[in-house]
């Protein structure tokens, strides 16, 4: 049984790295401060803003109209502005831009990441399998089953945790808050980088980086186990 003990070690990287991408979605990223914000909408027009510091996660960016739709909307008569027909106008920094640019990820990179890290979950389940199989022959299917029931624990665990810490709904689910009302004018304001979180991309390249390693150790192990099937084999004839 010890021979299968390793077959776990994929499991609990993927688990891991899969985890930890899911939880940098969920934390944040930049804070930015708005001031000289300046609409051209007529006074029936109410505009309504969050105050300051807006909080950016992973897949966030002043570049994106419905990130700061979400906390500057127009409405009339209690009916909101749709935020296909406004206009923002971000005043900032150039080395602030390129900051986010190159710290930041797209939302849809981080729906793949998340999904690649499923993805690998599942392979390293059907690892198990094969390794334990592989080494075991007829005794290998009850320790599969054995190491599935104890990838599915450790699973749901790590999931049960996400729940409690996070809100995996944001990264998986992406909001899309549209207005019902069509109108049309230009919003401007400057945004200044108050503060990085640097902790949120050091999770993030951790999470694929225990990915990586998953996929690794799955190849390293059966290389090793192809060979070790050979040398027996070429033992037993000689």
């Amino acid at each position: 049984m010890r021979k299968n003990l390793p077959s776990l070690l994929p499991f609990l990287l993927a688990t891991l790295g899969s985890f930890l991408v899911l939880l940098a979605g969920d934390m944040p990223l930049f804070e930015w401060k708005i001031s000289k914000l300046v609409t051209d909408f007529p006074s029936s027009y109410e505009v309504r803003v969050d105050p300051s510091p807006w909080t950016a996660y992973l897949g966030d960016s002043l570049e994106d109209s419905l990130f700061i739709f979400r906390r500057v909307w127009v409405e009339r008569d209690r009916k909101v502005c749709s935020v296909k027909d406004l206009n923002f106008d971000v005043r900032r920094l150039k080395n602030q831009n390129m900051v986010e640019g190159l710290m930041n990820l797209s939302m849809d990179n981080l729906v793949r990441l998340h999904n690649w890290g499923m993805i690998e979950v599942l392979l390293s389940v059907l690892y198990i399998w094969l390794f334990t199989v592989w080494h075991e022959r007829l005794a290998g299917c009850f320790l599969a089953l054995l190491f599935t029931g104890i990838a599915v624990t450790i699973y749901l665990n790590l999931s049960e945790l996400t729940r409690a810490i996070a809100s995996p709904f944001r990264l998986v689910f992406p909001s899309s808050d549209f207005g019902t009302m069509t109108c049309y004018g230009t919003v401007k304001f400057s945004a200044e980088l108050q503060r990085i979180h640097y902790a949120t991309p050091l999770v993030l390249l951790v999470g694929i980086l225990l990915g990586v390693s998953a996929i690794v150790v799955m190849v390293f192990q059966i290389r090793s186990a192809i060979i070790q099937g050979k040398e027996s084999a070429q033992s037993a004839m000689g």
